[in-house]
Order: C-alpha cells, then sequence, then structure tokens
C-alpha cells in the first residue's frame, strides 16, 4: 500500500471544525496522541453528557465525510489492501500493518469515514476486526466452522497449505480469517488446531512433556526429558518478547 501523511490528511480534514468538535474528534480517536477515549470518558471531560458528546461526534464526522472526497487515493488503497486479504483483516494486525507504531490512531479515525468498511468488536470466537461490503464477514464465518469441523475429524493440527485444500482459498484470504478467529489458532511452529489443543496451547510441564514424547517417538529418561522442556521453555519465553 502507498505511504500516506496520515498526520497531514487528519488535521486538514477536521481544520474547519468548530473548537467543541474539533477537541471531541481529538480525544475520541487519539489523534493527538495516546489512546482513543470512550464517550464516558470525553463527557466527564468536558462535564456534559454521554449523549451530547455523541451528538458532537456523529455532527462533525458528518461534515469531515464530506470532505474526505478530496481524499479518495488514501480510501482506494485502503480498500485495495482489504480486497487483497479477501475483504478483512483483524484490526490489531491491520493497524500494525497500515499505521505501524506512530498512525494507527490516524488509521482508525480514515476508516471511520468510509462507508465500504465496517468495525466488528470482539467477541467469544473472534478477535476485533474490520471488514469491507462484500460480505466478507460472513464468508469468513463459513470457512471458520468448515475447517473446525475438519479439523475435528482429523485431530490433528495441519499447516496452512493443508487448509487452503479443504476451504479452496488462497492462502492470503485464508490466513486473514483465521487471524481474526478464537477457536483455531497458530502454534510457534507455524501450524492451526483447535484453540485448546496441548500442541497449539500447552499448558504447563504435562502438556509440554506429552509433545515433547509425540514429536521424538521414542523412550527418554526424566532427566533427559527435563533438559529438553526447559530449553523449549526458554524458546518459548524468547518467542513470547518477540511477539
Amino acid at each position: 500500500m502507498p505511504r500516506f501523511n496520515y498526520q497531514k490528511i487528519c488535521q486538514d480534514l477536521i481544520s474547519d471544525l468548530s473548537p467543541r468538535q474539533k477537541e471531541v474528534i481529538l480525544e475520541r480517536f487519539g489523534l493527538k496522541g495516546g489512546e482513543r477515549k470512550t464517550l464516558e470518558a470525553v463527557s466527564e471531560n468536558f462535564g456534559i453528557t454521554r449523549e451530547r458528546v455523541r451528538q458532537i461526534q456523529n455532527g462533525a464526522l458528518e461534515g469531515i465525510k464530506e470532505k474526505a472526497g478530496s481524499y479518495q487515493a488514501i480510501f482506494q488503497a485502503m480498500r485495495k489492501y482489504f480486497q487483497n486479504f479477501g475483504g478483512l483483516r483483524k484490526e490489531e494486525t491491520m493497524l500494525q500493518e497500515l499505521g505501524e507504531n506512530k498512525w494507527q490512531n490516524q488509521v482508525y479515525f480514515l476508516l471511520n469515514l468510509d462507508k465500504q468498511f465496517s468495525r466488528f468488536g470482539a467477541t467469544k470466537d473472534f478477535y476485533s476486526l474490520w471488514a469491507d461490503s462484500s460480505g466478507s464477514l460472513e464468508k469468513a464465518r463459513k470457512i471458520i466452522s468448515l475447517l473446525y469441523q475438519k479439523l475435528e475429524e482429523l485431530k490433528k493440527p495441519l499447516a496452512l497449505k493443508e487448509l487452503a485444500n479443504f476451504a479452496s482459498q488462497n492462502t492470503l484470504t485464508l490466513e486473514s480469517c483465521l487471524d481474526v478467529s478464537k477457536k483455531i489458532q497458530k502454534n510457534s511452529e507455524g501450524v492451526f488446531g483447535l484453540k485448546d489443543w496441548p500442541e497449539i496451547n500447552p499448558r504447563g510441564v504435562k502438556d509440554r512433556a506429552y509433545l515433547l514424547f509425540k514429536k521424538t517417538q521414542e523412550p527418554l529418561h526424566f532427566t533427559r526429558v527435563a533438559h529438553m522442556l526447559e530449553g523449549s521453555l526458554v524458546q518459548t519465553v524468547h518467542n513470547e518478547l518477540i511477539r
């Protein structure tokens, strides 16, 4: 995706707002830096009701959306980005890829200005995500359901290419679907399985010992097991720190 000066674009889009509207938008979307604030937090800061904050925000956004028409290049680039991943992307992943570490709030704000995009909050089965208007979320639900059933049948983790054969999807689209799922997850070796499988999320020494015996397929003295587990735990900590 082309690089844009998100900061400059956002500053221009809000430049014609009234002082009160501008402050509400800056705080709600974190455009001054820091975290995005809830309606409740902004209402307490201004000493007004949440509903009044909502009204000010909605009025400001209507004016901003009209002005955003002059920035079609950035919205077209965002649409193409989503199309490359089958129309949806995990929010955390998308913000990191588009906004890196500096402009994530600006990217979040701009996505709210285009009716082609919708945000879906986290549920018990899905992480927070953004999807375009192509019906991609419903498609992802069906793909994940299909693969969940297939993994239950096979009772073993599979590589992405193996899953792609079952789902008839390219790997880029499929990985984006799996990235939003809490039911199917990827382990440190890059294979996918059900979230409660020890191969995917080992819990404690017992699961790690089980995986070690399964991998080596040979009897091991407990001292060697302890030594090998110690090394794997160090690697796990290293991987988590990198992540």
